[in-house]
């Protein structure tokens, strides 16, 4: 028996594949995870103002927090001597722009000399932000830096 090409048949059979890439593309799409850089982004944008504020006082400052990565997988934070006088707290927000569920949020716990450890170790290598949101004496300030672990 042997198998005859006509033009109608091969056109079908262009259609039919056509039609089930496109499908294998829907569906593959629609498997993906949806991470969202922040599970609340409608709230946070409405509060971007206050947000904008705490980075213009930061600005007012002389002195800035430093982060320092040191080798041995530690992430140091360090506030300038002359605030130690003062009542700081805030938060600290290991923020991974690929990946929500990475995100790691601590509680500042700043030590005497003004400086605070933190384990890094076991965070996955590649971009990482440093998002320190902090209060000092009633004032609320913001700053921000990335982190490359290797």
């Amino acid at each position: 028996m042997r198998f005859r090409f006509s033009f109608f048949g091969g056109l079908m059979t262009a259609i039919v594949l056509f039609v089930g890439f496109l499908l294998g593309i829907l569906i593959f799409a629609m498997l993906q995870p949806q991470n969202l850089v922040s599970k609340n982004y409608y709230n946070e944008e409405l509060a971007y103002q206050q947000h904008i504020d705490k980075v213009q006082r930061l600005k007012g400052l002389q002195n800035e927090p430093r982060f320092i990565y040191r080798k041995n997988g530690q992430l140091s934070v360090q506030f300038p001597f002359e605030w130690l006088e003062q009542s700081i707290s805030g938060t600290l927000v290991l923020f991974r722009p690929s990946d929500s569920r990475l995100d790691r949020t601590l509680d500042l716990n700043i030590g005497k000399d003004g400086l605070q450890l933190i384990d890094v170790i076991g965070l996955q290598p590649g971009l990482w932000k440093i998002k320190l949101d902090w209060q000092m004496d009633g004032t609320s300030y913001y700053t921000e830096s990335s982190l490359v672990i290797g």
